[in-house]
């Protein structure tokens, strides 16, 4: 776990899916997701404690309220739609975003946009539903700040204001569903000292990274998520 708070501290996001495959051979399912929403909650805080001056409020509150809006509709979806049809439709999703990205600039034409915050509601719901089904509603939200041109400091502390105003919702999904016991309690409790090293040494090396470089890290990243995504899909 305290790789996966690394890289979230680095970069602002990812822990959950770098995290979860490995969770996964020492916790059933349901536990793992519990202690990786309750772990990646105690290390926002850490971070927004840090940087909370960077948080890009405007249409922050958009992506947060359709996002709480989002979350019953992914406990539904978890029951109801085939778990290998969405995990690959989200890897496509990913990695057509990243590859406009990259290939639009080499053809000299501009990457995809947007102008304004009004956008913010369709993203947030999508990340709600992607949360509750399968706590990863980080690509929404870092597409959303992709486009709409985010500095690195605002990328890596508004998805923590985010993380912080919704993955509760998240968790009190898991506390309903009975996901919480005293071995996952006292996971999160032993996390937290290497957890809080990690977001350090992860401000650090953000703050050493420039707006060109951090953006393939964004890019890299999710194609690394995109993956991982494809691996879960196929899985029997």
């Amino acid at each position: 776990m305290a790789f996966a708070s690394l890289v979230r501290s680095t970069v602002g996001f990812g822990e959950a899916l770098i995290a979860m495959p490995l969770l996964v051979q020492l916790l059933p399912l349901p536990e793992a997701a519990a202690f990786v929403a309750t772990a990646a909650f105690l290390v926002s805080l850490m971070i927004l404690g840090q940087d909370w001056r960077s948080v890009r409020r405007r249409g922050l509150s958009g992506l947060v309220i359709a996002s709480w809006l989002g979350v019953p509709v992914g406990f539904v979806l978890v029951a109801l739609a085939p778990k290998p049809v969405v995990l690959l439709l989200l890897a496509g999703v990913i990695l057509l975003f990243c590859g406009q990205r990259v290939l639009l600039p080499l053809l000299r034409r501009p990457a995809w946009s947007l102008q304004s915050d009004r956008w913010a509601p369709g993203f947030g719901f999508a990340a709600g539903i992607l949360g509750g089904a399968y706590n990863t509603q980080g690509p929404p939200v870092v597409f959303f700040g992709a486009l709409r041109g985010w500095t690195p400091r605002e990328f890596r502390a508004t998805i923590q204001a985010f993380a912080l105003a919704t993955i509760p919702v998240v968790i009190g999904g898991h506390w309903f569903q009975g996901r919480y016991n005293s071995r996952v309690l006292t996971m999160c409790l032993a996390a937290a000292p290497c957890s809080w090293l990690a977001v350090v040494v992860g401000r650090w090396l953000h703050l050493r990274i420039d707006a060109e470089r951090f953006a393939h890290l964004v890019h890299l990243l999710l194609v690394i998520i995109a993956g991982l995504l494809i691996v879960r899909a196929l899985q029997p």
